[in-house]
């Protein structure tokens, strides 16, 4: 689910910033405004709502030396870089953990920063193809070394970098646009069949 979403999102942001930098209306400002009010006061709220019920679940050893420490990480959507130190994802340390969604979110946030001034650098639409479909083979590289030869299986998992591939996948189809799949009905009923099947394959 997490990486489905992932390249939904760069798809979206793509699509958003592109359009506003073709008009000449787009503004790192405002785009930064934009995320952050979309963001931030659902996310502080749910952060709030669960620190206080760990008040009533945890230990206090727990909320002194754990909850209170990382919370500066969540509150800055820097947890995945937190997690990625504590063992693997399904640990006792991880599993249990209230905030261990909350690393998504943090990657996501991050990549937001870092895609406005690559689309604002590369503005030729076939030239960012081309820079981005090669960043996502580098990167795809790089997790797939770190995963199954470095065997540093928990860090690449939460890696902003190892993730960026994903969302440059949803980029890469923003840059296509959506014309080239609406002349193309039969070959984009296939695309979504295989798209679905692999959604499907992979749950089980």
């Amino acid at each position: 689910g997490v990486d489905v979403f992932f390249v939904i999102s760069g798809f979206l942001i793509t699509t958003i910033v592109t359009d506003k930098v073709s008009k000449g209306k787009f503004s790192l400002k405002e785009f930064y405004l934009s995320r952050v009010s979309r963001i931030v006061p659902a996310y502080y709220f749910m952060v709030f709502v669960v620190s206080i019920a760990s008040i009533f679940v945890y230990f206090n050893f727990d909320i002194e030396k754990i909850l209170r420490r990382e919370l500066i990480y969540v509150l800055g959507f820097t947890s995945n870089n937190y997690f990625a130190n504590l063992g693997t994802y399904f640990g006792a340390s991880l599993l249990e953990n209230p905030f261990l969604h909350t690393w998504t979110l943090g990657v996501e946030m991050q990549f937001y920063f870092i895609l406005p001034f690559l689309l604002l650098i590369i503005r030729k639409p076939n030239f960012a193809i081309f820079v981005f479909f090669i960043l996502t083979i580098l990167l795809f590289s790089y997790g797939t070394y770190n995963i199954y030869i470095a065997k540093d299986v928990t860090s690449t998992y939460f890696s902003l970098l190892a993730r960026i591939p994903e969302f440059l996948i949803g980029s890469l189809v923003s840059f296509i646009g959506k014309d080239w799949f609406t002349n193309k009905k039969i070959l984009t009923n296939v695309l979504a069949a295989i798209g679905l099947g692999l959604i499907l394959f992979s749950s089980f």
